[in-house]
């Protein structure tokens, strides 16, 4: 895939094999970004040595994602770039069928009346436990965790996130793009309960393991192990 552009569609295999390098182009336009927001907010007094690192490590950057440094449409370049990525994350493409919302209707009703599975052990902190063992036993009040807004039912709000969760760009735009690092990763604590992302902790056990490792969501969603 070249950097200049992002897969629009294609198989599971080729979501996950490419996610990494999604992630990268992503990271490498915050950089890009900061580094014209300081050189924006420094203005002219700058020292110059300073200013010529920073300018010689923009022009890095640009290279990084086949954008000529001397080319002086580069910025413009970089924001259609930034802008595509943020346009998926309102339209997301996502790896998979996404289920329909009587689905979650059906699934998110079956956990909220059922009861848990009890985890086969308990978790270390720091540790990153599979997606699918995290569908299968995190824990926390699912009564408690309803759509954010009037204009949709429960199933239709997780419908919405699952179809977030399998697109790997729309997922580190809507969750992890212009935040401090797992600011909004998800987190459990050491006896599988949700600590952060309770949204995203419902949409996933509503998918179940299967159309996780279908989608290779395992690859771009991952829950970290955290005290609380």
């Amino acid at each position: 895939m070249s950097k200049e552009g992002y897969p629009s569609s294609g198989s599971t295999e080729t979501y996950a094999s490419e996610s990494a390098e999604i992630f990268e182009v992503l990271d490498i336009l915050n950089e890009i970004e900061a580094i014209i927001s300081w050189l924006v907010e420094v203005g002219p007094s700058v020292n110059p040595l300073a200013r010529s690192i920073k300018r010689a490590r923009l022009a890095y950057y640009y290279e990084q994602l086949g954008i000529d440094p001397s080319d002086p449409n580069a910025i413009q370049t970089a924001l259609r770039l930034r802008n595509d990525a943020n346009s998926r994350a309102r339209k997301p493409r996502p790896a998979i069928n996404v289920p329909d919302v009587a689905y979650f209707d059906e699934h998110i009703a079956r956990i909220r009346s059922g009861r848990p599975i009890a985890p086969p052990y308990m978790l270390n902190v720091g540790e990153v436990p599979s997606l699918d063992q995290v569908s299968r036993y995190v824990r926390t009040d699912w009564n408690q965790v309803n759509s954010r807004t009037s204009a949709k039912t429960d199933g239709e709000y997780m419908h919405g996130v699952a179809t977030v969760m399998a697109d790997p760009i729309a997922y580190h735009g809507v969750f992890l793009s212009r935040r401090p690092a797992g600011s909004d990763g998800m987190e459990i604590d050491t006896q599988w309960v949700v600590g952060n992302g309770r949204h995203r902790s419902l949409a996933v056990k509503c998918l179940g393991p299967d159309y996780i490792y279908e989608s290779g969501m395992s690859d771009w969603v991952t829950v970290n192990v955290a005290e609380y």
